[in-house]
């Protein structure tokens, strides 16, 4: 008689453990993924690719956000890794690793002549 009420719960877990078994072993799931427009361009779009041809059965799901909405939707559990082109710090358990450098590059009309061949470091710069 109490099988009758937890066979359900019992399939829904097992169910459950399955799924999450099979994306461990890559053989199959979606990849849930925040990233700014910058990161999509220069460095996800073409990781998305390489890893796709490994493993074919794994689907991504990509949101467009800014550096501060691809962190917060990690913290919320909303994706499972974000992918944002500024260097911030992050509080654990999150980790932050650098996978690519990139250069900005300032194209302004004659109002910006003045800063002609000149290298300019923000806030981020090293």
């Amino acid at each position: 008689m109490f099988y009758e009420y937890i066979a359900a719960g019992c399939a829904q877990f097992f169910k459950g453990e399955n799924n999450l078994s099979n994306l461990i072993s890559l053989e199959n799931g979606t990849i849930y993924i925040s990233a700014t427009e910058t990161a999509l361009h220069c460095y996800l779009f073409e990781a998305v690719r390489d890893f796709n041809i490994l493993y074919p059965n794994v689907h991504f799901k990509i949101l467009n956000n800014s550096t501060t909405d691809s962190v917060n939707a990690l913290k919320e559990g909303k994706v499972d890794l974000a992918v944002v082109s500024a260097t911030l710090q992050v509080t654990p358990p999150l980790k932050m690793k650098i996978v690519k450098k990139y250069r900005d590059i300032l194209i302004g009309g004659n109002r910006f002549e003045k800063l002609k061949n000149r290298e300019l470091c923000g806030e981020n710069c090293a």
